[in-house]
């Protein structure tokens, strides 16, 4: 009893399950089942088809979905790219507007929310800036007013002042002037009245004249 695969009769292909049936001790009788092998492997032959025609299949779904994925992120990833350069190009108003739950969506909402930051920020120190050189424009036109009443203020002063420095000089001289007439007329004199007179000659008017002055 056995199982061979060999040609038949007809020169095809077969498989074939024999066995030996006795009927008697001497005789017996040989039984032959035998299948082409063409109608053996159909069954198996069509599974193979099917699933290697199922595999390209799912093969070509697959790379025209990562075809489209990969076309998909590489679109997103140059219009991030763009934007990134016009930030760099200090133009703080491009926004990207890529959105998603994948990791560039995210990335594309992360810059989206900084851009909007830096805006932010820049716009308040534009207002900064703006108020900072106001400031200092009025400070240099108080400064500018301080500089031409001060310049008023002392050539004004200025006349009067050598007026003032003639008079004491004209004084001192006056001063200097009775100064030995009154020391020769109280020089044999000691009362309280002389050494009032003494004193404010000799103190009291040179210290108020070193005041003036």
């Amino acid at each position: 009893e056995g199982l061979i695969f060999s040609l038949d009769y007809r020169n095809e292909p077969v498989a074939a399950a024999f066995r030996l049936v006795r009927i008697s001790p001497v005789w017996g009788m040989g039984l032959v089942v035998k299948i082409d092998q063409k109608e053996l492997f159909a069954p198996l032959r069509q599974e193979v088809t099917t699933l290697v025609f199922v595999s390209l299949t799912v093969f070509l779904l697959l790379v025209l979905t990562n075809a489209f994925m990969v076309r998909k992120q590489t679109r997103l990833l140059t219009v991030l790219s763009h934007a990134t350069a016009q930030i760099s190009e200090n133009d703080l108003t491009v926004r990207c507007g890529i959105r998603g739950q994948d990791e560039i969506g995210v990335l594309g909402h992360t810059f989206d929310i900084m851009a909007e930051k830096l805006e932010s920020s820049f716009h308040a120190q534009e207002k900064e800036i703006t108020r900072h050189r106001q400031t200092s424009l009025n400070l240099a036109q108080a400064n500018d007013e301080l500089k031409n009443f001060t310049y008023i203020v002392s050539h004004d002063l200025r006349s009067q002042l050598l007026s003032i420095q003639g008079f004491v000089e004209e004084l001192q001289m006056d001063m200097d002037a009775l100064e030995q007439p009154i020391t020769n007329l109280l020089h044999d004199q000691d009362d309280a009245l002389s050494r009032n007179i003494k004193d404010i000659l000799h103190a009291r008017l040179p210290d108020d004249m070193r005041y003036i002055r």
